[in-house]
């Protein structure tokens, strides 16, 4: 009862921090720090199992006052518009795998970009960019999106009147985001940035969760 006390009020407590704790209330003879983990993740009275996970910290720029009221003025808009019409972009980077036999040898660096754009009822539209993405890449991105069909309505990817949500990633902003708010306008569209440090506000996250 007691190690699960202890687990249960602080979660991030290490087990060197829970040993040192169990050791207040007697003598923990040789217990082993992988022994300790084995009765924290599958032996506790309950009979619940804990595993280690990382645990996130919050940007303070999330919670300043300006990012506090464009984040509800952000929440309203959107809430009073038709669902359909709200698309989301994102990027995400990732490495090939190695897929050779040698352990050294000589190659390209494998790292590449998705590019891609989402609505409520599923990916719009994707590409994938070998390296990093950047401002060009963004506007590229659109300019293919605009000439897109999606396969299931057979209606444009991007139509007139549409609410496109971009984060604040560097490359999303300056020139691209001048260029890109111009553009909009000519297509009867509109660009709308995420509040600062909220990934929860954008339906992209859902697609690299399990």
């Amino acid at each position: 009862m007691l190690l699960e006390t202890i687990v249960q009020s602080k979660g991030s407590t290490s087990l060197k921090e829970i040993k040192s704790e169990l050791s207040n209330f007697g003598d923990c003879g040789k217990l082993s720090l992988s022994t300790l983990s084995r009765h924290v993740r599958k032996n506790l009275p309950s009979g619940k199992d804990y595993s280690r996970k990382w645990l996130g910290k919050c940007a303070g720029e999330r919670f300043t006052h300006e990012n506090l009221v464009y984040t509800q003025l952000f929440l309203d808009y959107l809430s009073d518009k038709d669902p359909s019409s709200v698309k989301f972009f994102d990027e995400t980077g990732f490495q090939l795998p190695d897929s050779g036999h040698r352990v050294y040898g000589y190659s390209p660096v494998a790292n590449i970009t998705l590019n891609f754009l989402a609505g409520v009822d599923g990916l719009k539209y994707a590409n994938i960019v070998q390296g990093a993405s950047n401002s060009i890449e963004f506007l590229r991105s659109f300019s293919e999106a605009l000439q897109t069909v999606d396969s299931n309505t057979l209606r444009p990817v991007l139509e007139v009147g549409d609410i496109v949500v971009v984060d604040n990633f560097a490359a999303h902003h300056g020139d691209a985001e001048v260029a890109l708010h111009s553009f909009f306008n000519d297509v009867g569209m509109e660009l709308l940035y995420l509040p600062t440090y909220s990934p929860t506000s954008t339906l992209t996250r859902k697609f690299f969760q399990s």
